[in-house]
């Protein structure tokens, strides 16, 4: 996270999960309100600023759209240097894309900082009578990799917003408890007694 003024931070959040689960689509209708049906799979990765506020505080995200494939599953791992968060997303009526995610979690787990905050994203929330797995399942899931979990709608746009609002917060929290800490161990260390010299001399 780096910070480009008193008033304004700058979040990197990493948007990862198989092919075709509907990530390009959440983040243009998060970034442009809009839902295309014709989008296809991202090739390689694209990025997207966009600016939100929370508590006064103008926070711009720094959005990375990473492809699913395979293939580019090397390409990916590069992205997941300095992220502040990492969203997690699949299909909830595609069970293959949920089963892809312990593969997704442990490549989080090796690649991304340790400090990542991470949310579990279940979209085409509209398409409730084809799920394949209840939500209270989906949460137990979320809850063993110690992340958030929400369900959106890329094509109606439900939840969309809250989701990165919600992300953006708990990581602004972490971010803030991390500042509080570094300022308390500067005190302590300003604090501390000096040392006082040696006046004996030696060889070394």
């Amino acid at each position: 996270m780096s910070e480009i003024d008193p008033s304004t931070l700058i979040i990197k959040i990493v948007l990862v999960g198989d092919s075709l689960v509907g990530k390009t689509c959440i983040l243009k209708q998060f970034c442009d309100h809009e839902f295309d049906p014709e989008l296809g799979a991202t090739i390689g990765v694209d990025f997207r600023f966009h600016t939100i506020q929370i508590q006064n505080k103008q926070i711009q995200l720094q959005i990375w759209d990473t492809a699913g494939q395979e293939v580019f599953r090397s390409i990916t791992h590069n992205y997941y240097r300095n992220a502040d968060a990492v969203m997690v997303v699949f299909d909830i009526t595609n069970e293959n894309s949920f089963k892809g995610l312990d593969e997704w979690f442990k490549n989080i787990s090796e690649k991304a900082p340790k400090y990542a905050k991470k949310m579990l994203m279940a979209n085409k929330k509209d398409l409730i009578s084809q799920r394949f797995l209840s939500e209270d399942e989906a949460k137990k899931f979320a809850k063993n990799f110690d992340c958030l979990y929400c369900e959106v709608s890329a094509k109606t746009g439900e939840n969309i917003y809250e989701a990165f609002q919600t992300l953006t917060s708990e990581t602004l929290k972490d971010y803030v408890l991390q500042k509080q800490k570094n300022q308390t161990v500067t005190v302590q260390s300003a604090k501390s007694p000096k040392t006082k010299k040696s006046t004996s001399q030696g060889c070394c």
